[in-house]
Formats: C-alpha cells, sequence, structure tokens
C-alpha cells in the first residue's frame, strides 16, 4: 500500500502542478527545458516547484545524485499523465472530483498567501513585541509531580484514603493508576504551567512541596491526585526559539481576522 501511494503521488502532485504552471502569471516555456517525455517537456520550472512543494527550501544544496532521483521521479510522472489522459482517466468523476478539490485547495492557499503578505512583512520588530508580551504573562516556575489517575472519582477517593493512611504514593501510583506514566510511579518529571491542563496546573500551583492533593482533581482523562515534589524557578524560552512559533501565530492572526471579515460580508448556509 505504502509504495502504491507513492506511486500515486506523483500524479496527483502532477495535476496540481500542470495547474499552477497554466496560470497566466507564470510560464513554464520560458524556462530551461531538463527532460522530455513523448515530446512533452519538463522544465526547470516544475523541478523548482515540484522539489519546493517537498519541503525543500534551498535547491542549491541538493546533491547531484539527489537532483537526477527527482528528474526519474517527474518523468514517472508525466509517464503516469499521458497514460491517465490516454486512458481518459481525466473524465472519470472520482478524479474529475479530486481534481475539483486540488484546485480549490490551491487557490485557498494562494489567497491566504496574499492575505498575509498583503499586510506587509512580519518583522522582527513585531515578532520582539509580540515575544515580550508572552514572556511577561508566563510562569517562570516549573513543578516536579507525580500523579496517579483514576477513572471515577469513587477510586480516587480510596487512593486518597491509602494515602492518608501511610501507604507510598509511588507503590499507589504503580498499582492503581490508569495512566501510562503509572508504571513509573505517576512521575511526570519536570513541566511548565503550559504543559498540562488547566486543572491539572491550578491544582498543583496550590500545593506545598511534599503534599499530594485532599480532593480528586477532575481533567478530561479522569480524576488525579497529584503529589508536588518539587518547585523551580526557570528562565522563559529565548527570542530565536520561539521566533518561528510566533510569527506563525502572527500569520495566523492575520488569516483569522481575515477570514473573519469575509464570513461578516458573507451570506453562509450550513445544513
Amino acid at each position: 500500500m505504502k509504495q502504491f501511494t507513492q506511486l500515486l503521488m506523483p500524479l496527483i502532485f502532477g495535476i496540481a502542478f500542470m495547474f499552477i504552471n497554466s496560470l497566466p502569471a507564470r510560464s513554464a516555456e520560458t524556462s530551461k527545458i531538463i527532460a522530455t517525455v513523448a515530446g512533452e517537456n519538463i522544465t526547470q520550472e516544475m523541478f523548482d516547484t515540484y522539489v519546493k512543494r517537498r519541503g525543500v527550501t534551498e535547491l542549491n544544496e541538493l546533491k547531484p545524485e539527489e537532483k537526477k532521483a527527482i528528474v526519474a521521479e517527474l518523468v514517472n510522472r508525466e509517464l503516469l499523465y499521458q497514460v491517465a489522459l490516454k486512458d481518459k482517466l481525466n473524465e472519470s468523476p472520482l478524479v474529475v472530483l479530486e481534481f475539483d478539490n486540488i484546485q480549490r485547495n490551491l487557490f485557498a492557499s494562494a489567497a491566504i498567501r496574499q492575505a498575509v503578505t498583503s499586510q506587509g512583512p512580519i518583522t522582527d520588530k513585531m515578532i520582539r513585541s509580540e515575544y515580550d508580551k508572552v514572556v511577561s504573562t508566563q510562569s517562570t516556575k516549573e513543578y516536579k509531580a507525580r500523579h496517579i489517575l483514576s477513572e471515577n472519582e469513587k477510586d480516587a477517593k480510596d487512593v486518597i484514603l491509602a494515602l492518608n493512611k501511610g501507604s507510598k504514593f509511588e507503590e499507589l501510583a504503580k498499582t492503581k493508576s490508569t495512566g501510562p506514566s503509572g508504571k513509573n510511579g505517576g512521575d511526570l518529571g519536570w513541566f511548565r504551567n503550559n504543559q498540562m491542563l488547566p486543572e491539572f496546573t491550578q491544582a498543583v500551583a496550590k500545593l506545598e512541596k511534599g503534599k499530594y492533593t485532599t480532593a480528586p482533581v477532575k481533567t478530561q482523562y479522569g480524576w488525579h491526585i497529584i503529589l508536588l515534589e518539587d518547585v523551580r524557578e526557570a528562565p522563559p524560552p529565548t527570542f530565536e526559539e520561539m521566533k518561528n512559533k510566533i510569527k506563525a501565530s502572527l500569520s495566523n492572526q492575520r488569516l483569522d481576522k481575515y477570514i473573519n471579515s469575509l464570513k461578516s460580508n458573507t451570506k453562509i448556509e450550513i445544513f
């Protein structure tokens, strides 16, 4: 199945890329020809687009053998494309539907790029400003804790009763916890507030070191009994560590704002 998927994907992408190359903004005819298949040209522009689609941003870093392999893929794609046209697969209802989906995705992606870039570049100054806001609201504390997860409140209360009678938290976690950390005595290691569910971190923040929650803490996963083992101050992530994430977040904010503006001016019915 994996090999079959690998064989089909170039053909699917080929249809998409053929559509891209048919747009008036760019012309493949002026691009360098790197191969021909039954008289049909495979151009440098098609090569570059294909490679970038696969996540390669620095084309000059490709090794000669890698370029050769990619050209071979493009030749195979063109062969399959020509067979598909010869056999009129382009008239198949399933292919027409798939092509329609690809076309809509391409146009939507183009609209996204336009919406984000039309507002100007996202500068380091803008990212730095957002970074300062994020860091100022983040807790500088890290917690080291263990927990015992129960499927229902009664079982969780029974665990607390056992702890009150002197049972060891780590041993109870191994025998009573339904969570994956149970086998390790419920050890969760070090974590920050934003790495756990809000209900969980709120309970942890109220605990003293060495104490456990005297009432079960409910989350979407079940009922927790939490033991806080240690607390430490930790520096926030550096600007460089968060730069790409913040840039993506700012782009998403622009996109959300744009889409919401479209929705506010468009009649939409969902049945």
